[in-house]
């Protein structure tokens, strides 16, 4: 029975994936003449069917079709006066035309709303393909208030997981996420807390070994933003072939040390060849997302070879200076992952499927995006941070 439940016209015959560098197109309602058109600037993100009742279906479909862009990406091009809102006391407001019916976009006014800056718009209203696919069902139960049978709802959610789509009786877990956080953080601010996260964690100079690490840090900076600019995936290949070095330097230098001084190692040998291990599943990762050209990988030649012998006098001068170094390193990688997570959160980025060999590293579930690997990657650079701070001090 389950395969003859109509979900969606845009997914009942499966979908497609997104078109690589898509940038929008322009949506329409259903009238015949003077249509209203929205266009859209930008790929959409967080593209699912969705359950609720308040949200504007097709005939004869269960689902809504719902995807998310950023406020400055969308703009109304023609017959603007025929919108009106749905309702105006619901969060979302609702834009739909007064003649057929059909809604062309959601917004929200409310500043404090977790989703404010963000629209919702209907992709199937667009001629173009290339938009990126539903990636999950949402408020699933709710399409019991539209008149489906409690007993049918076994195999619609069979149906949804035959076309690939995670049922949920809420949002995404990385919606639901975003949602935590921010009522977390208003949360701590409404009592004087301080808001910040481990993630936006900052070692203050405290010496003059101290500011040589850190404007040496900021220097490299200024010419990866001046080279890379916001192509973070070709950034992410050529850096973290640098950012792997550290690592396997610092923990072969500490493994001569021990077996100078005949010693234990206090467990530093371990953790710096995994942390370099690391560095380079994120290159390995990021090769099957951003292809290097030819020059990035010419460039990689002449910045390893000058960091290993740099680092490795560093580190025979000044190990607490290296491991500073690496601290305020990892500080600009969690800095340079959260504006790539922030592009592919409001579709400057596609969010394409994640690359096998990160799904199985870092155990993510199959229907893994480049979402998820951003986060989790980030979370790795915000733990190499606090060890690299952590090891100065203790050389302190």
């Amino acid at each position: 029975m389950s395969e003859h439940l109509s979900i969606h016209p845009a997914v009942d015959g499966g979908t497609k994936p997104a078109a690589p560098g898509f940038a929008g197109g322009t949506l329409v309602c259903a009238c015949a003449d003077h249509q209203v058109a929205v266009k859209i600037k930008s790929q959409c993100v967080h593209n699912h069917v969705c359950g609720c009742t308040k949200c504007w279906k097709p005939a004869g479909a269960l689902f809504a079709q719902i995807a998310v862009v950023g406020r400055d990406n969308l703009g109304v091009v023609a017959n603007a006066d025929k919108l009106e809102i749905v309702d105006p006391s619901a969060a979302i407001q609702r834009y739909a035309c007064k003649a057929c019916g059909v809604h062309l976009y959601g917004r929200i006014e409310n500043k404090n709303h977790p989703f404010f800056g963000l629209d919702f718009i209907h992709t199937e209203r667009s001629n173009e393909d290339g938009w990126a696919p539903p990636e999950f069902a949402a408020f699933v139960s709710s399409i019991i208030e539209s008149g489906t049978k409690p007993a049918d709802m076994d195999a619609v959610r069979a149906r949804l997981k035959q076309l690939r789509l995670e049922p949920y009786d809420c949002l995404s877990p990385a919606l639901m996420d975003a949602i935590a956080t921010h009522t977390a953080k208003a949360a701590y601010r409404s009592i004087g807390m301080p808001d910040t996260t481990p993630l936006e964690r900052h070692h203050d100079p405290k010496d003059f070994s101290d500011r040589i690490a850190y404007a040496f840090t900021k220097f490299l900076r200024f010419f990866a933003d001046t080279f890379f600019a916001k192509r973070y995936g070709h950034r992410a290949v050529v850096l973290e072939t640098v950012a792997a070095v550290p690592g396997m330097v610092a923990g072969a230098l500490q493994h001569l040390r021990a077996l100078r001084r005949m010693e234990s190692d206090g467990g530093w040998i371990r953790t710096l060849l995994d942390e370099a291990e690391n560095e380079r599943m994120h290159l390995m990762t990021f090769m099957h997302i951003a292809q290097p050209s030819r020059f990035e990988r010419l460039l990689v030649l002449f910045a390893q070879g000058i960091f290993y012998n740099l680092f490795f006098l560093l580190y025979l001068c000044s190990p607490k200076t290296a491991h500073r170094v690496v601290g305020y390193f990892e500080e600009e990688a969690v800095y340079s992952y959260t504006e790539y997570l922030a592009g592919v959160d409001n579709g400057t980025y596609a969010n394409v499927p994640a690359p096998q060999i990160a799904i199985d590293y870092w155990k993510l579930p199959p229907e893994a995006r480049l979402r998820d690997v951003i986060v989790v990657v980030r979370a790795d650079e915000a733990h190499h941070r606090d060890v690299n701070h952590q090891f100065a001090d203790e050389l302190a």
